[in-house]
């Protein structure tokens, strides 16, 4: 009622005053201020029941979505409700102090709960903020100055990931140096390198050059595993082709002068460590003798600082010989020795399992898995190797081979990781009873899996695959989705939602009535509220778009 008293007032102000002369068209913008304004109100409330809900985690969350949809209405308000929820995450004054005292170098600690929730929620924040970098960087800037570096490094980094995402290399290399910046030691900018590396090669390794110079002031240690990190994190953006992660070997190596850069570093670095840290290039030997075959190749003039400092890394007894093939070649007659010992021996374990899944010898890894003794283990080895090879085969083409597998999985964990690639394969190649035959598939195995908690999440997922090609389908799963939602146990009292709302927005163009009901069907005060922010940035986004439009006749 009070929403209809709104219209009518709205209606009344923005109506034409009377011209008894002549009939006047009315500006084509009337019907967009009122929809605006209406939105604008529908945006207040739910910031008003956002104010009700008990935990900050939550209230921030759901002012992070309010604020998507408000921005291109009132940015200033936007603004507002963005920095408000950054705040919200912030934990009390007395941890705050603790991680203002952190180090560069320091060890990175393993997050609690609250501490991932937090953390996810503020890069939301500065997602929405991006659009302003220079706002952006003042929330980011006032996270630094309240959680210390470790809360700089993580934010940019996140940031730099998003700008990767989204094609914008010169913003992602921008925010990488500052995260760098913040503390060098840490991995995450080595793999934020490696996926620059894989848009352009020489942009990566610019960044590489920038990132060493950047690591030379700074004494690394073994004691808190700076020097591991950082060696470990260098070897995997120069030498990415002998990743040990398959999806990064298909990037090429850095070029010359990155590579020289970087044995150059090691040298340097490793020595000064043996002088503070005598033993240490013991430990670190793996890492000095990775650089004696590319050493040989493009900086022979440092051979001899190479032969001293492997001479201090021995290890009494040890093998003092030099590599003569690449890890890349040596890891796989390594991979290949120990598969045939246990193979010989008739005992499986469990890394040698996951060797093989990493390394697509799925084969092999259905030989050893055989091994195992009935029971979990045996169980969850066959539900990770039937996915792996079912992703396997629908990207090499065989979606029949591929489906034959995922009809076998379990957990929707797994059936969220398989059929996504295959339903897209068959979208690839326009065979929208494909894609809808592997949706329903899906869905049916979705409704008895194992782990409940994981339902609604994939459900949702489930549903945006599918809107693109059949959208009767996609509301009919987004059904499921509420239903499961408000079965779900799930608690979201600290920003954990377990689904993805973005659903509601991909899908409201296509009903807008029904996925609204379906939002405000969700039991769960936040879920709904976010849901329905979700629809309301769509609507943003249209009035934006149209507003445009206006502007550009």
């Amino acid at each position: 009622m009070q929403r209809l008293t709104i219209i009518s007032v709205l209606i009344f102000l923005l109506a034409p005053p009377y011209n008894g002369q002549s009939a006047k068209i009315k500006p084509n913008n009337d019907d967009d201020a009122l929809e605006k304004s209406l939105l604008i109100y529908d945006l207040q409330s739910l910031e008003a029941k956002s104010i009700k809900l008990d935990e900050p985690i939550a209230r921030a969350l759901a002012m992070a979505e309010i604020a998507d949809a408000a921005w291109s209405l009132d940015k200033i308000w936007a603004k507002k409700l963005l920095k408000d929820a950054y705040e919200l995450t912030f934990p009390a004054e007395e941890e705050r102090t603790k991680l203002r005292d952190g180090q560069v170098g320091d060890a990175p600690t393993v997050p609690t709960d609250i501490e991932r929730a937090r953390s996810a929620i503020r890069n939301r924040v500065l997602s929405v903020s991006s659009r302003d970098k220079a706002f952006a960087n003042e929330l980011a800037q006032l996270g630094a100055q309240q959680l210390g570096r470790q809360e700089e490094y993580a934010r940019y980094s996140n940031l730099a990931a998003r700008s990767l995402a989204a094609g914008d290399k010169d913003a992602a290399s921008q925010y990488l140096l500052q995260s760098i910046e913040a503390d060098p030691t840490q991995i995450a900018a080595g793999f934020n390198i490696i996926n620059l590396a894989a848009q352009d090669r020489k942009a990566a390794d610019k960044l590489i050059i920038q990132y060493i110079a950047r690591l030379r002031a700074i004494p690394l240690s073994t004691s808190n595993g700076s020097a591991l990190r950082t060696y470990f994190s260098l070897r995997n953006i120069i030498f990415t082709n002998e990743s040990f992660d398959p999806k990064y070997q298909q990037i090429p190596p850095a070029g010359p002068v990155a590579i020289k850069a970087y044995i150059n570093y090691v040298l340097e670095s490793m020595s000064g460590l043996e002088q503070r840290e005598p033993g240490s290039a013991q430990s670190l030997r793996g890492f000095l003798i990775s650089t004696w075959l590319p050493l040989n190749q493009y900086a022979p003039e440092l051979v001899g600082p190479f032969l001293a400092l492997e001479k201090l890394s021995r290890r009494p007894g040890g093998d003092s010989s030099l590599p003569q093939v690449s890890n890349k070649e040596a890891g796989r007659d390594r991979y290949e020795e120990r598969v045939r010992k246990v193979l010989d021996s008739g005992k499986a374990d469990d890394l040698t399992i996951n060797f093989s899944i990493s390394r697509g010898d799925y084969k092999v890894a259905r030989k050893l898995i055989d091994l195992l003794p009935d029971g979990e283990p045996k169980r969850q080895f066959t539900e990770t190797v039937n996915t792996q090879e079912a992703i396997s085969l629908a990207a090499q083409g065989d979606i029949l081979g591929a489906e034959r597998l995922a009809q076998q999985l379990d957990k929707a964990f797994s059936i969220l990781q398989a059929y996504p690639v295959i339903i897209n394969k068959c979208i690839a190649n326009k065979d929208s009873a494909c894609a809808t035959s592997l949706t329903y598939q899906a869905l049916k195995q979705l409704k008895r899996a194992e782990d409940e908690s994981a339902i609604p999440l994939s459900l949702s997922k489930l549903a945006k695959l599918i809107a693109p090609v059949n959208d009767s389908l996609a509301l009919e799963v987004l059904d499921e989705v509420v239903l499961a939602a408000n079965r779900s146990s799930v608690d979201t009292k600290q920003g954990n939602t377990g689904l993805d709302v973005s659903v509601f927005k991909q899908l409201a163009p296509k009903n807008e009535a029904r996925v609204r009901q379906a939002a405000t069907s969700l039991k769960d005060s936040l879920r709904q509220i976010i849901s329905l922010a979700a629809i309301y940035q769509w609507k943003a986004e249209e009035l934006s778009k149209r507003a445009e439009s206006v502007r550009s006749r």
